[in-house]
């Protein structure tokens, strides 16, 4: 994922010129239709259906991060996939939703990820996406 992707945000239409595609605003509803559907899950106390056996990225040496939104940085690898990288670039995941350290995953606007082994950093930046006394 480019820096360009991860700000892309903003979908432009019923303007003159300089319109979002449709496309790409259908594709990004889906996503959020996704990510509510893994919210309303586990506002019911059920892990999402979406996070049960399927193959997701792994990060390793992982911590958060803000650059605009939260976000996870680390060395991030897709089973599914051969990287030539994977493990020699740091790289940020797309802006977290949802996070569980004792189930070591992390849902981002996009989709799952699997925490690996943090890096000495993580203990620090968690706690600052931590409320003090929540349950």
């Amino acid at each position: 994922m480019s820096r360009g992707d991860f700000l892309m945000s903003l979908f432009r239409f019923l303007e003159p010129r300089g319109n979002s595609s449709l496309r790409s605003i259908k594709k990004h509803a889906a996503t959020l239709d996704g990510l509510a559907t893994d919210f309303r899950e586990i506002s019911g106390s059920k892990l999402p259906l979406s996070m049960l056996g399927c193959s997701m990225p792994i990060i390793e040496e992982w911590f958060l991060d803000r650059l605009l939104v939260p976000v996870v940085v680390g060395n991030i690898f897709h089973p599914d996939r051969v990287n030539a990288n994977a493990g020699n670039v740091l790289a940020f995941t797309d802006p977290i939703e949802l996070l569980s350290i004792e189930l070591r995953r992390v849902r981002t606007s996009k989709g799952w990820y699997q925490l690996g082994e943090a890096s000495p950093l993580a203990e620090r930046t968690l706690e600052a996406w931590s409320v003090k006394g929540a349950r």
